[in-house]
């Protein structure tokens, strides 16, 4: 399952108490408001943090513009300013068209090496070159590093575009690069959950993973595995991005970042610190906006839903505001949420952009619990795999996990313990009870490459991985944990955790030694049916 979705197949509560909140409603309109601020993620820098990787560079790079922290909030922009200079830029100039389904243009790319080792090539991956995407792909016309033609290669694939460099890239120093190119966005694709999708219907273009990105790097080198369409596609590094877009007549923008529209159709987009620039262009979507600790939430619906568009926004205002005073603040000035038709999920949550399903928007007023937990989980997302980046692929228990975890708890502060139960129960407990009667116990943390056939990584993820959150609040205290996952944002915010890291936040907040109950749900195969009903009946006696 995807990091950042909640899928179709698919915890006590905070004692602190929410400081009161201006939260200013204003109308519906046909207007785009400014479009979304990003999440914070890194994808090739370590557990140190990025400040690290930028003050060990041997060669002095100079700082971005001071565009780049347009999208921060006032009181963030100093703190990110002595990180921007460390971070790739990518600054893409691009014409959608919409007759023939593609956006072509150039990448400039700015690349400075945060590695620690001198490199002769420069992976980046193409995702819309993946088989389930049909007639989608990237096709790359010409490449110049530091003014120089390089002739592309690939791999078999076709998924990884290989940069030789004319000459090696030390520790520290950058390379600049510019890449032509057109990605055809498939028509009526469900590929990846419909992320990468030309809604032909709808008049709807959803726009994730389009562009050539330098591969996602961890501990153990290059991330290169052929993108999965069950799993998170998409592993890159914090970075800045400067767009320039035109746009065809009537249609308007929803995007990762601030968006200022320059006439004509033309858009300039400015992101600050992202993880990954996400789009959805549209036309006739109407659009409500609240304001919450100084950030503009926007909910952008087809006029149709208007009433549950105002149902939401009214409920990730809320969820902002618990997010915000339990793991700390959402640094950037807007959020978006835009109603997309997906395949099989609920909702997909990238840098500032929400995406969710048409299908959770068109439910009968009344009848809303699974709209309810979608929004509190992809806005938890913005914090796990936002704030703090992880591997999801290697270990989408951490990520999926945990967001679904503190869901329930922000569920609880904002419509009380019944309704958290409820979803604790819908979402978590019945769908692992169920694995563990009719499969048995499977290990949580394993690879999607390495999943078994009989034991669906969504449910251990989901459900088991979420568990074990649980179960150490149970044991250490809500006090302890909400400290816990405070500290381990701040301390991974631009960075990229391992599970080590988040074991050593929970023992550190806590003065516990944890290991034996982190192996028991989270590396052994051993949990009972028993233990998760005791488990579920604490759990909800606490909320």
């Amino acid at each position: 399952m995807t990091r950042r979705a909640i899928v179709s197949t698919e915890l006590g509560r905070c004692p602190r108490t929410l400081k009161q909140r201006a939260i200013v409603w204003h109308e519906v309109s046909n207007r785009r408001s400014a479009i979304a601020a990003p999440r914070l993620v890194a994808g090739n820098v370590l557990a140190t943090g990025l400040r690290r990787a930028a003050s060990q560079a041997s060669t002095p790079i100079a700082s971005p513009a001071p565009l780049a922290l347009e999208p921060v909030l006032d009181a963030y922009r100093d703190e990110f300013a002595a990180d921007l200079a460390a971070l790739p830029r990518y600054e893409l100039d691009l014409t959608l068209d919409s007759a023939q389904s593609t956006l072509a243009g150039s990448l400039a790319l700015t690349y400075p090496n945060p590695t620690g080792e001198t490199l002769t090539e420069l992976p980046m991956r193409l995702y819309p070159n993946a088989d389930y995407y049909l007639e989608g792909e990237t096709n790359i016309a010409a490449i110049e590093i530091d003014g120089q033609e390089i002739v592309p290669r690939f791999d078999d694939s076709g998924t990884v575009l290989f940069l030789d460099l004319p000459t090696p890239l030390a520790p520290g120093e950058t390379l600049e690069a510019t890449i032509d190119f057109t990605t055809v966005i498939p028509r009526n694709s469900i590929g990846s959950y419909g992320i990468l999708n030309h809604d032909v219907a709808g008049d709807r273009f959803v726009l994730a993973d389009w562009y050539p990105v330098v591969a996602g790097r961890d501990e153990t080198g290059w991330r290169l595995e052929p993108p999965t369409s069950q799993g998170d596609p998409t592993f890159s590094a914090t970075a800045l991005f400067e767009v320039q877009l035109q746009l065809p007549e009537g249609y308007t923008v929803i995007a990762t970042g601030e968006e200022t529209e320059t006439g004509d159709g033309l858009v300039r987009i400015v992101s600050g610190p992202a993880r990954e620039f996400a789009m959805v262009v549209a036309s006739g979507l109407e659009t409500v906006t609240a304001e919450v600790d100084g950030v503009e939430i926007a909910v952008h619906v087809s006029p149709d839903h208007r009433a549950n568009a105002q149902y939401l926004l009214d409920l990730a205002s809320r969820g902002l505001a618990y997010y915000n005073d339990a793991f700390g603040p959402y640094p950037f000035d807007e959020l978006d949420f835009a109603e997309t038709p997906l395949s099989l999920a609920y909702g997909v949550s990238w840098s500032g952009v929400l995406f969710i399903n048409e299908s959770q928007l068109g439910l009968p007023v009344g009848n809303l619990a699974s709209l309810d937990f979608t929004v509190l989980h992809e806005l938890g997302h913005q914090w796990w795999g936002g704030t703090v980046g992880a591997n999801s692929n290697d270990h989408t228990w951490m990520v999926e996990g945990l967001t679904n975890a503190t869901a329930v708890l922000a569920q609880a502060d904002i419509q009380g313990a019944t309704a958290a139960t409820q979803s604790l129960n819908a979402w978590i407990v019945a769908p692992y009870l169920n694995q563990l009667q009719n499969a048995g116990d499977a290990v949580a943390d394993v690879s999607i490459f390495d999943q078994p056939v009989d034991s669906p990584l969504s449910t251990l993820a989901y459900g088991k991985g979420a568990l074990g959150f649980l179960a150490i609040r149970d044991a250490i205290g809500d006090a302890a944990f909400i400290e816990a996952l405070a500290a381990f944002a701040d301390a991974f915010r631009l960075g990229i955790a391992e599970p080590r890291d988040l074991l050593a936040a929970f023992e550190g907040a806590s003065g516990q030694e944890l290991d034996q109950l982190w192996s028991f749900w989270f590396e052994s195969a051993q949990t009972t049916p028993a233990d998760v009903q005791t488990l579920a009946a604490e759990i909800a006696a606490s909320l």
